[in-house]
Formats: structure tokens, C-alpha cells, sequence
């Protein structure tokens, strides 16, 4: 009897650590800041200023960074928990446009498409009583990275907050895109911050998306 306890109670302790070492699989892994995606075979270094979570393996989404201790807006000093936390997502999209053309197409008000539904909903997380108004673009440039055509887009995205009657004000945050093509396949970066830090923000961006290493793709 009390080695079947013992036995019972060995099981009992196993258990929860065999169980532990099952981990989920994931888009892919990060490696002394590197991220390798482990279906598309791309890497970025990333800034330790940067939290990263990885994403499910099946799924456009690859990779979602978030600043850590990001700057509030003097306007919002006394609320900071209103300020828009800096977030950076990278996708695999299958395109068969350019990147100039498809960062334009995703910025467009009246293109529709199942990618930009869901690169663009990470804007359109929307509170009570706040309407999207759209995107307008302030600069576009064609780049290289990694040898590879590549297109960069900044601009904003405008939203309308409802008070009540037919009391409104506007709200307007920083959005900056850049797409790389590498054959069938497109990683686009979408960033979203507040407007006043863009600049400085977008220069972290830049920073991790030259990194970029990404075998040539047919």
C-alpha cells in the first residue's frame, strides 16, 4: 500500500512538469534579440527598448512589439493611461502588387481586401463613441532592404470622438507603414503611436526592419 502511495504521489508530482515542457508552437523564435520566423524563414534584430510576443504559427500576423516605459503626451500627463502604447506589427501577406502599390492600397478609403481588414485592425480597436475618419498620407519613399524592393509610407489615422449632443473633437495618431517583397510574399510593418513621438519612433522602426535577413524566395 504505501508503495502504490508513493508511486500515486511521484505521478502527481511529474505530471505538471511533463505537461510544462509541451509548449504551444509559434511563429517563430527569438534568440539573443533575433527573431527567426519559423515558417518563412526571415530574421530582425530587435531593440531591447521593445517587448515582443510571439504570434500563432498559422496566422499573417507574425510578430507584435510594444515599447517598454513609452513617452506620454503632455496633454495627458494626468491620464497616462489614455496615451496609445507604441506598437509595431509584422505580417507575411501574399500580394502580387509592388510595395508602393500596396502600401497605397491599404492606406486607400475605398479598397477592400481580406489583408488590409486585418492589418488595419489594429486601428480599428475602437472605444465607445469614437469613428474612424480614414487615413491620410504625409510621405512615401521607395527603399531596398535585404537587396529587396521596398516601399516606405508615414501619415496619420483620424478618428472622430462623440461627447454627446453634437459635441465632438478630433483625435489623430501617428501610422507608418513599410512593405518588403520577396517573391509571392510581402512582410509589411504596421506602426501605431501617438503623432508627437512618431519621428523618433519610426527611426527604431527603421532600425529593426534594415536588419533584415531574408533568403531570396521564388
Amino acid at each position: 500500500m504505501k508503495r502504490l502511495l508513493v508511486f500515486g504521489l511521484i505521478i502527481l508530482i511529474c505530471l505538471p512538469s511533463a505537461f510544462a515542457r509541451k509548449k504551444r508552437p509559434k511563429s517563430g523564435d527569438i534568440d539573443k534579440n533575433v527573431y527567426t520566423d519559423a515558417e518563412y524563414d526571415f530574421k530582425l534584430t530587435l531593440l531591447e527598448n521593445w517587448e515582443p510576443e510571439l504570434q500563432k504559427p498559422d496566422k499573417k500576423i507574425r510578430l507584435v512589439l510594444q515599447q517598454k516605459d513609452h513617452e506620454i503626451p503632455g496633454e495627458l500627463m494626468a491620464y497616462p493611461g489614455l496615451a496609445k502604447v507604441p506598437t509595431l506589427e509584422f505580417y507575411i501577406v501574399e500580394e502580387p502588387m509592388l510595395p508602393g502599390a500596396l502600401v497605397d492600397s491599404i492606406a486607400s478609403n475605398s479598397y477592400k481586401s481580406d489583408n488590409k481588414k486585418e492589418i488595419l485592425s489594429i486601428l480599428l480597436q475602437l472605444e465607445e463613441n469614437l469613428f474612424f475618419d480614414g487615413l491620410n498620407r504625409e510621405n512615401k519613399s521607395s527603399l531596398e532592404i535585404d537587396g529587396k524592393k521596398a516601399a516606405r509610407w508615414d501619415g496619420g489615422s483620424h478618428f472622430t470622438k462623440k461627447l454627446g449632443m453634437d459635441e465632438t473633437i478630433p483625435r489623430t495618431y501617428g501610422v507608418g507603414m513599410i512593405a518588403v517583397k520577396n517573391g509571392k510574399y510581402t512582410l509589411f510593418c504596421l506602426l501605431d503611436c501617438e503623432k508627437a513621438f512618431y519621428n523618433d519612433l519610426m527611426k527604431e522602426v527603421l532600425t529593426m526592419v534594415e536588419s533584415l535577413k531574408w533568403p531570396e524566395l521564388k
